[in-house]
């Protein structure tokens, strides 16, 4: 156990050096050993959840990220956050983070096909997205028939 000053301990980094893979780590700060062991294992699935090697510090109260990481990846863990509270899976936050950096524009069919989902679970899914302003869309209109709805994802 580590009781003060552990975000200048090389703990992690050591660890990570030994197995030579990623390493989740999570430090929980709290009244008790209880609720720090509890808030260790916020912090710890939330790094899980993210799959990569941030250092999370979670107490009763707030979130802190204990080391640095690039605007990339930090702009990535802020998008995963905003589509886990739509109840969006991991593996297709990924997929449409993916899509969002190609900057490319999905129809239903597309993200369909992209996710591996029906039309329909592709359309409600970009309902949702749209409706929390993590897409915007517009009609293309084609030679016969009704126009047709292309997303385009604004995380």
């Amino acid at each position: 156990m580590i009781y003060e000053d552990f975000s200048n301990s090389n703990i992690a980094l050591n660890l990570k050096k030994k197995f030579k893979e990623n390493f989740y780590s999570g430090w929980g700060k709290g009244n008790n050993i209880n609720e720090a062991r509890y808030n260790a294992e916020k912090a710890y699935q939330k790094n899980k959840e993210t799959n990569s090697e941030i250092v999370y510090l979670v107490s009763s109260n707030s979130e802190l990220i204990l080391s640095e990481i690039d605007d990339k990846k930090k702009k990535s863990i802020e998008i995963i956050d905003k589509l886990k509270k739509l109840n969006i899976t991991k593996q297709n936050s990924g997929k449409l983070i993916e899509l969002f950096k190609s900057n490319e524009k999905v129809s239903c069919a597309i993200l369909a096909n992209h996710l591996n989902i029906s039309e329909r679970t592709a359309n409600r899914l970009l309902l949702k997205l749209e409706e929390n302003h993590l897409a915007i869309s517009e009609l293309i209109k084609i030679n016969r028939g009704r126009p047709k709805k292309i997303y385009q994802f604004s995380f």
